[in-house]
């Protein structure tokens, strides 16, 4: 109980010496006012003495500090919160304060775009505790991309300090970054017409503007007899290559690629019994692209083969019994192709013969607006249709084989004006070549070679009624 005199409360003084409490009897009395502890820090603290009634906030020989903190108050516990004591009077007893410090907690933070934005919370320290502030922070929406959350690095793929909208505590200011990301898809027909799919991730910091785009390796497809050339932007058989490799290749957008193969094609010449000479191969490329297929084409070569006692006619594809192909010819392949030599024995005639060699022998259905003559080597039927009583007319022209004789004949029939049909007819032995065609010769027949003479029918079929309709023969070979 504190020491009155009369009414007042009074201090107790011994000498010089203040005396806080005494003892009367069995009773303990304090004298006026009392001392308060001041508790900066741990280590540090202040005593003072207060009179009873006056305020305890105010310590008169020192002021409260704390390096890189400001102070704020102080509070009857030990507890680091910024609500601190506005008002405290010393009573009867002892006071025990606690010193308040704070610092003011910045995150800066970049949201969506280059423009910093900020907030702020306080940090506290009381006597060895502290209590930090807590942030929560959210991301704007990217069209495209995907918010991954805060990062203390601007590179774009760092990283994340902090979730998206999850609360945080700080005890030292920071600058965050939002984050985001977007999958690259790189669609792939490997040697198939099926697809398949590789997915990488894209990274996007908008804040410091650094973007890191994935890489992909692809492995070729291996198809026998083919060699890969590189991935193209579409299907085409020869489109044309746009990654000759994937290798470690970065992409920032989704991509369709398609692998393109290819393979050589050879034209070969064979001499079929040739006695000298050589024609040189030719190649080309197939091209192959998710089952598309672009062939080679090649135009034949003229023939640089000989053989004694022959002269070459044309080429044949595959064997001596295939396809016949003249020089300059184009054709598209899609293997490997040998194209052989085609011979005739060397004609030991040429002809026409002269006028005076050839006989016409017979005129059939033919009257007299049909004709046979010989004219500048040539023999001629002609007619007119004016006065034609039938649907045609023929004759045979026939000549001596020269000396030596022949197994075979070669003609060239040519039209020479109206709208006739004309061909050489009388299909008997052997072959004919009609080698120069008119459009309108419709059909063409074999010479009769009888012994050593050969025997030639002409025919002209349907004449102009108007025009004289007329045919050549102009050339004959005799060959073995």
């Amino acid at each position: 109980m504190p020491i009155y005199s009369g009414q007042n409360k009074i201090k107790l003084a011994v000498g010089g010496q203040k005396v806080k409490k005494a003892y009367l009897g069995n009773q303990l009395v304090y004298s006026a006012g009392s001392v308060v502890t001041y508790r900066v820090d741990t280590e540090t603290v202040y005593q003072e003495e207060v009179d009873e009634g006056a305020s305890c906030l105010s310590p008169k020989t020192f002021t409260p500090s704390k390096s890189g903190w400001t102070f704020v108050g102080w509070r009857s516990d030990g507890a680091a919160s910024g609500t601190v004591l506005t008002n405290k009077v010393m009573g009867d007893t002892p006071v025990t304060l606690y010193a308040v410090f704070r610092q003011i907690i910045t995150v800066t933070y970049y949201n969506g775009n280059t423009t910093a934005s900020s907030a702020s919370g306080n940090r506290y320290y009381n006597n060895g505790a502290i209590s930090n502030p807590s942030f929560t922070l959210n991301q704007v929406a990217l069209s495209g991309w995907t918010v991954r959350g805060w990062s203390t690095n601007g590179t774009a793929n760092s990283g994340i300090t902090y979730n998206n909208g999850v609360a945080f505590t700080r005890d030292s200011n920071v600058t965050l970054f939002g984050m985001y990301q977007q999958t690259i898809i790189l669609t792939l027909y490997n040697g198939s017409s099926s697809a398949t799919n590789q997915s990488r991730t894209r990274y996007y910091c908008p804040g410091s503007g650094s973007t890191v785009n994935p890489a992909f390796t692809v492995t070729p497809a291996t198809l026998s007899g083919w060699s890969f050339n590189g991935w193209a932007a579409s299907s085409n058989a020869t489109a044309a290559i746009v990654y000759s490799s994937i290798s470690n290749t970065v992409f920032s957008t989704n991509a369709t690629l398609y692998g393109r193969y290819s393979q050589t094609i050879t034209l070969s010449y064979n001499g079929n019994g040739a006695s000298g000479g050589s024609t040189a191969a030719q190649t080309g490329t197939r091209y192959w692209n998710t089952g598309n297929l672009a062939n080679p084409s090649f135009a034949l070569r003229t023939n640089g083969f000989t053989r004694t006692g022959y002269i070459w006619t044309k080429w044949a594809m595959g064997s001596a019994g295939g396809t016949q192909y003249p020089s300059g010819a184009k054709v598209t392949l899609e293997t490997n192709t040998v194209f052989y030599a085609l011979w005739v024995g060397t004609p030991h005639y040429f002809a026409p013969l002269s006028n005076a060699e050839w006989s016409i022998t017979d005129q059939f259905g033919a009257d007299n607006h049909f004709k046979v003559d010989t004219d500048n080597d040539r023999i001629i039927a002609s007619a007119k249709g004016v006065a034609w009583t039938g649907t045609y007319g023929y004759t045979n022209v026939s000549a001596t084989i020269p000396t030596g004789g022949c197994t075979k004949v070669r003609l060239t029939v040519m039209g020479l004006g109206g709208a006739q049909t004309y061909y050489v007819y009388g299909m008997v032995n052997d072959i004919i070549i009609c080698e120069t065609s008119p459009a309108n010769l419709t059909s063409v027949g074999s010479a009769n070679i009888n012994g050593n003479s050969i025997t030639v029918t002409l025919r002209i079929v349907n004449p102009d009624k108007n025009n004289a309709s007329s045919g050549a023969l102009t050339e004959i070979y005799f060959y073995n």
